[in-house]
């Protein structure tokens, strides 16, 4: 692989909560986005405060503008378009894409994917295979984390996971282990919809999760390359419909600090949903739409942690 698609290979994540913009900051970061983006994050608002979470002040505006700097700031950086000149569409789904054509041809294929959820914004991007990421806080609605608490939580969630996947968070030790075991297999389940392209309407128990983690008996088809020397992370693996897909598909599970946990998903191209595969321009690229790229059966690469001086 060149230097270029290693670097296409990006993990960041920017812990948003503690950027306390000035009305000057703010404003200069909403000057690096498109007009309809910086629209659609001074609609952003929270119910019920007083006076209303607008613009600075509100971290839904906050998670969506970090979001979209970190998109404009790595496609700046891999391929070289100036960030006032990419185009960012969203397909019907609402999964964003680039528009703008790449001439290299090792990103023929150059994809993204974030998501923000507690404190924590989180980016991922692949040259060639599909790519999700998800992260989720370890919380209930603010309440108090106790046995009684998680349990009542998880009822709202009963006909969403699988026989299977329930008998792995009920394994659990202690209500955090297990509330954060949910939350895991969370994460895992929305990074492979959010890879794929899918928006609503999946039946997610057709996606059984086996976190290996040296509990789970049942292993995967195919190994996935080993991660770096120390690295803390564990994988999963998805058996899809009743097949076990780890061929398709590799996912990793990690911890950005003590309450939040995230996963990604990287996938083959030909697996996208018709909507966002067309978007894809892999037609063109013979390596990418035969699946003979090596960068699919890589390690994972590290999260990187940015800060707003990264991205301004």
């Amino acid at each position: 692989m060149t230097t270029q698609t290693v670097a296409a290979r990006g993990r960041w994540a920017f812990e948003f909560a503690s950027w306390l913009p000035s009305e000057s900051e703010w404003s200069n970061a909403l000057s690096g986005v498109q007009p309809e983006e910086r629209d659609r994050i001074g609609r952003f608002q929270r119910p019920g405060s007083v006076p209303p979470m607008v613009g600075r002040t509100n971290p839904d505006a906050k998670s969506s503008l970090i979001g979209r700097l970190m998109m404009r700031t790595l496609i700046n950086q891999i391929t070289s378009i100036p960030k006032q000149d990419i185009q960012l569409k969203r397909t019907k789904q609402g999964k964003p894409y680039m528009e703008n054509p790449v001439s290299t041809p090792e990103l023929q294929n150059f994809n993204f994917n974030v998501g923000h959820h507690g404190k924590w914004v989180v980016m991922a991007s692949e040259p060639y295979s599909l790519v999700g990421i998800d992260v989720m806080e370890i919380e209930i609605r603010r309440r108090e984390i106790n046995a009684s608490t998680v349990s009542t939580f998880l009822q709202d969630f009963k006909t969403v996971l699988t026989p299977h996947e329930w008998n792995d968070i009920h394994s659990q030790k202690t209500p955090f282990a297990t509330l954060r075991r949910f939350y895991l297999i969370w994460c895992l389940k929305e990074a492979y919809i959010k890879a794929v392209g899918i928006g609503l309407g999946f039946d997610l128990p057709r996606a059984d999760f086996f976190i290996l983690d040296g509990t789970e008996t049942r292993q995967p088809k195919q190994k996935q390359p080993p991660l770096p020397e120390g690295d803390s992370r564990t994988f999963a693996f998805l058996v899809l419909d009743g097949k076990d897909v780890s061929e398709e598909w590799s996912f990793v599970l990690g911890d950005l600090d003590e309450t939040h946990v995230y996963a990604t998903a990287r996938g083959r191209p030909k697996e996208a949903i018709k909507d966002y595969y067309d978007t894809l321009p892999i037609a063109k690229n013979t390596a990418v739409a035969n699946d003979t790229c090596p960068a699919h059966n890589q390690p994972d690469p590290h999260m990187q942690v940015v800060q707003i001086s990264d991205l301004v």
